[in-house]
């Protein structure tokens, strides 16, 4: 069987590449080198995967959208760009968490978001300061990461998002359109039909 796989591949190999010198070379390395630490009958399963669809890609049609299509599609489907403010080298260990709190929420939950490091990057630190609204500052000293901003619209800091994730209100907390379906959007028509 194992040899009957090696000839298709090399059989597949000339037919797109017009003789058999690629794959042949790619069997060989694959088989003494034992590429991969499951052994070559899964090497040879990853190399035989590839070759088959990049052959697929050659023969079907694209199935992608002509660029005319996708660049009006972008401009309908603009996307708000959420912007968590952070601290990479803070000494501080709830900072972290509390950073690492909320960026784990936004990509658990697919909501695209832009890390905007303070520490590394001056102009960063001297717009999240600058934007934040004078009620929201605190009382002494200057306001700590992470600060959350909708483009340049302000969201709120740790303690607002902790909030609003509590009360099922991250979306509308964000600016965003609760997705269907969600804890946000079933609250919400509950709301509207009271």
């Amino acid at each position: 069987m194992l040899g009957s796989v090696v000839n298709t591949l090399e059989q597949r190999s000339e037919w797109l590449n017009g003789g058999r010198g690629a794959a042949k070379g790619m069997i060989d390395r694959l088989w003494t080198n034992q590429m991969t630490p499951f052994g070559p009958r899964r090497t040879l399963g990853i190399f035989w995967s590839r070759w088959c669809s990049r052959g697929s890609a050659r023969m079907a049609p694209s199935s992608k959208p002509s660029k005319a299509a996708a660049g009006t599609e972008s401009i309908k489907r603009k996307k708000m760009v959420i912007k968590v403010y952070i601290a990479s080298s803070s000494g501080s260990t709830s900072i972290k968490k509390q950073q690492q709190d909320v960026m784990g929420f936004l990509a658990a939950n697919r909501i695209e978001f832009e890390e905007c490091d303070i520490a590394a990057n001056e102009a960063n630190r001297k717009w999240m300061r600058e934007n934040i609204p004078e009620e929201s500052r605190p009382a002494t000293g200057n306001p700590l990461p992470p600060q959350i901003f909708n483009e340049s619209k302000y969201c709120g800091n740790y303690e607002a998002f902790f909030d609003a994730r509590e009360d099922n209100a991250v979306y509308a907390f964000l600016g965003l359109t609760a997705p269907p379906g969600s804890k946000e959007a079933v609250a919400q028509a509950k709301k509207a039909q009271q």
